[in-house]
């Protein structure tokens, strides 16, 4: 598939997002149970979503509470990859924001290997 400016409809937006349970704010140093102190540290007790749409449709949102690392998007990419293909048969362009973690390169390889086409 060659790239024009009218293929907007074929790319395959994707983003992260994290949320956090409540404020968690230190009121206190960190301690061996995080759990029972005041405040949790920064980020303190989170969950974090993955997801991706396109002109065609919106793929299945993960969620999970572990932490967002190279490992786990090339996870989460090959489990909705058979979805992209099957609905983008003609081809399709991949889009994601400079996160460090979307540069890593296990990340990196798995794009180059199965996504031909993307936005940086």
């Amino acid at each position: 598939m060659k790239r024009r400016s009218s293929d907007r409809g074929f790319v395959i937006f994707t983003d992260e997002c994290s949320f956090w349970r409540e404020d968690t704010r230190p009121k206190k140093l960190w301690t061996d149970d995080p759990l029972n102190e005041e405040g949790t540290g920064i980020h303190g007790i989170k969950v974090h979503c993955w997801g991706a749409i396109s002109a065609r449709g919106a793929f299945p949102i993960q969620i999970f509470e572990e932490n967002f690392k190279a490992n786990k998007l090339v996870s989460m990419m090959e489990t909705i990859l058979p979805q992209i293909t099957r609905l983008y048969s003609e081809g399709f362009i991949w889009q994601q924001d400079g996160s460090g973690v979307h540069r890593a390169r296990i990340v990196q390889n798995f794009i180059e290997q199965n996504m031909p086409l993307k936005l940086d």
